[in-house]
């Protein structure tokens, strides 16, 4: 697979990080951390408010040429909601894929644009009612 990076052509590098995002963000204090990522995948601890501050604590590490965050499951529950709420009021832009589990996908860059989608016809409008229920914003979506 040849993966080339979006803003020069240059191959992407990927990597993982062996450990939970809390004991990450825990062990590297963003003043002399060396990490700067453009990428996050938020999925994994859900409970309370776990989503919401991975994507807030992840804020400090993004590039400052812009990232991309995805949030899975997120019809599961309202912090996860919440994490994209507070993205978007960062200026992030935010567009929800119809799966069965949901996914968000969060970005601050021009340089990206998320994939096209074709909803799941098994999804129905009824989550609608559930995310307003929750208090979330839906203008913010591109369906």
């Amino acid at each position: 697979m040849n993966l080339k990076d979006i803003r020069n052509g240059h191959p992407a590098h990927f990597s993982t990080i062996p450990m939970t995002s809390a004991d990450f963000y825990d062990a590297h204090a963003r003043s002399t951390s060396p990490y700067s990522f453009s990428g996050c995948v938020i999925d994994g601890d859900h409970s309370g408010e776990n989503p919401y501050n991975d994507a807030l604590k992840f804020l400090s590490f993004a590039s400052p040429h812009g990232a991309v965050i995805l949030f899975h499951d997120f019809w599961g529950g309202g912090w996860i909601y919440q994490g994209a709420k507070m993205l978007q009021n960062h200026g992030w832009k935010v567009k929800v894929y119809w799966t069965p589990n949901g996914v968000a996908c969060c970005w601050n860059t021009s340089l990206f644009r998320p994939p096209s989608h074709k909803p799941d016809p098994q999804i129905q409008p009824s989550v609608m009612p559930r995310m307003k229920a929750d208090g979330f914003d839906l203008s913010i979506f591109q369906l």
